[in-house]
């Protein structure tokens, strides 16, 4: 858990805000906010959130410029997986220490289902209003961006050994790559969504499983591992260990940001999409201060940074991707988006299947 505190700019003039050297006018994360008013704002937020680079963005570039303009609040950044900040919810019900939760997949269900995040009153979120109406589907959450899984590969191990990129998912199960590629486990948002592609690759209805198991079980024999967390996986890619790899695109452009070759490639059978969402946890402590974080991260500059630091495709319109980053955002039309709902009611027979099919 993390604490950072912004010191409280009461005096301080709107000149001499945007001269302060953050630079986070420059960036456009503050701008749409100068002037605008919000009444009754607590003065702290307490934000569940993954750890890494979604963190350090949220603490280093984008806090501090929403905290600027609520006369300083301060962040406490619950860091943990999102299973484990759920398991939080379940245990405090009724008397939470969180007031936001960001979500994936079918975790966003499960908590919308039992209770623990409240329903939304999107009148008083009006960036968040900007959000397609068909993409607001859910009452308790809000996406917040779009990402897509697909196939990594290390560029310079490729070149090295003569190899052509990948192209196709079943690319995982060529024997030249026996013990040098692997995939998240069933633990992982990313693999449950890619089944329902994989099951309609090999030709059979997105939510018959059997062939895809079928499938996966016979992996079993190529991969270096089935992994249960990423940190482990990104030990083997960093290694040389992992020459081929199934993630997501972000990780992809988090790699290339620190210099490591790693290429993104959407296969010739589509990569597969789901959100990161957001919701307000149900009797949240700060729920004025709740509500003004959920409204300020669909403004133009946040959503912008997401897509550049992230990987999050924006959610709302009129955010440019730059050339640069279009490997990491592929067309929609490559991209398939399985019914995340549905899967969260068939995972406890996924999961079993998985540990008995796949690493029994």
């Amino acid at each position: 858990m993390t604490k950072i505190t912004t010191s409280r700019p009461a005096a301080m003039s709107r000149r001499r805000l945007m001269q302060t050297g953050s630079g986070l006018f420059a960036l456009g994360l503050a701008a749409p906010w100068v002037g605008r008013a919000h009444a009754a704002v607590e003065n702290e937020l307490i934000f569940a959130g993954t750890g890494g680079i979604t963190q350090k963005l949220i603490e280093q570039e984008i806090f501090p410029a929403f905290a600027a303009n609520h006369g300083g609040l301060r962040l406490t950044y619950v860091s943990s997986p999102t299973s484990e900040n759920v398991a939080k919810l379940r245990t405090q019900r009724g008397t939470p220490s969180i007031d936001v939760i960001w979500l994936a997949g079918a975790q966003t269900y499960q908590v919308a289902d039992e209770g623990l995040v409240a329903e939304l009153d999107i009148g008083r979120m009006p960036n968040a209003q900007n959000i397609p109406a068909e993409r607001r589907t859910e009452s308790r959450s809000l996406p917040l961006g779009n990402t897509t899984a697909g196939l990594l590969y290390n560029e310079r191990i490729f070149k090295e050994k003569g190899l052509q990129p990948p192209t196709s998912w079943f690319d995982m199960w060529d024997p030249k790559y026996r013990a040098h590629t692997g995939m998240l486990n069933i633990g992982s948002t990313s693999t449950v969504a890619t089944l329902p592609l994989l099951a309609k690759a090999l030709g059979s209805d997105p939510y018959d499983f059997d062939a895809a198991f079928a499938k996966l079980g016979k992996l079993r024999a190529n991969v270096y591992d089935f992994f249960t967390a990423s940190g482990p996986m990104d030990t083997m890619v960093q290694s040389g260990d992992l020459w081929m790899w199934s993630h997501i695109a972000a990780r992809a452009m988090q790699y290339q940001n620190s210099g490591f070759p790693a290429r993104f490639v959407t296969p010739k059978e589509g990569a597969v999409g789901y959100s990161a969402s957001l919701g307000i946890v149900k009797n949240a402590p700060h729920i004025n201060a709740a509500y003004a974080w959920l409204d300020y991260l669909y403004t133009p500059g946040v959503q912008q940074k997401l897509a550049e630091v992230i990987g999050y495709t924006p959610v709302v319109p009129g955010i440019e991707i730059a050339e640069a980053l279009r490997e990491f955002h592929p067309a929609p039309d490559k991209i398939f988006i399985p019914d995340m709902r549905r899967m969260q009611t068939l995972l406890p027979d996924l999961v079993q299947r998985w540990n008995r099919e796949v690493e029994g």
